[in-house]
């Protein structure tokens, strides 16, 4: 790091001293002045972009925005705009801070929100004349990607990650033995273990939004649990 002096009297700054100890100038001074002569260049740089130029930097901009990268994400949720709304309107929660939006499952146009802060979560339910809200305790303890990706690589330990420690024995188990049938039945084995694979795939994502929603989960014959997740 080039060593700085004092503009005032010379003297070479001490490490991390904000007032030179010989006159008292101010050390803060030089990088404010620094960050408006950067920013004067940026903005005479800009003033010399063409108006094609200018505009297209700004669907650039507008383009990599939070708000535009959550719309590519959840371009799939059929009341989007509407969960924004309610959200903004009664909460404040701007689009660029929610994180997830995920469908409950077994009803009809109910959606469960999660926002980047990981506080609280929202269960929206979208009718025909009115929209219900309820809020719910949120806690990020489990990584549902990890849980997935361990189960990936074997078999339940996605589940073991997340606390269930015998439902992930169970998984394991379900699927070391319907290996064991693909040199009998070669296409009915090989399809059921690719089934059951991505099953224990999914339920070891399921038992980590278990334990941060603080839901319990159903057996493993429901694919599904309290909330849709």
């Amino acid at each position: 790091m080039d060593a700085i002096f004092c503009p005032k009297c010379g003297l070479e700054r001490t490490k991390n001293s904000i007032f030179c100890p010989r006159c008292g100038f101010n050390f803060n001074e030089i990088s404010i002045k620094n960050n408006k002569s950067d920013y004067q260049k940026q903005k005479e740089q800009f003033e010399k972009l063409t108006p094609e130029q200018k505009e297209q930097l700004e669907k650039l901009i507008n383009y990599f925005s939070p708000e535009s990268i959550n719309r590519k994400i959840f371009k799939n949720i059929p009341d989007l705009d509407k969960i924004i709304d309610v959200l903004n309107d009664k909460y404040g929660v701007k689009f660029a801070d929610i994180l997830e939006i995920n469908p409950v499952a077994n009803k009809s146009r109910t959606y469960t929100v999660i926002t980047k802060e990981h506080k609280e979560g929202y269960e929206i339910s979208i009718g025909d004349e009115d929209i219900e809200v309820k809020t719910f305790k949120y806690n990020k303890i489990k990584d549902p990607m990890l849980a997935g990706i361990l189960s990936f690589i074997t078999p339940g330990l996605g589940q073991i990650y997340t606390g269930h420690i015998k439902r992930g024995l169970v998984v394991f188990l379900v699927l070391f033995m319907s290996a064991f049938l693909i040199p009998t039945i070669p296409i009915i084995g090989f399809i059921l273990f690719v089934i059951f694979y991505i099953a224990n795939i999914v339920d070891a994502t399921k038992c980590a939004r278990a334990i941060n929603y603080g839901t319990k989960l159903k057996s493993l014959n429901h694919w599904h649990i309290d909330r849709g997740v």
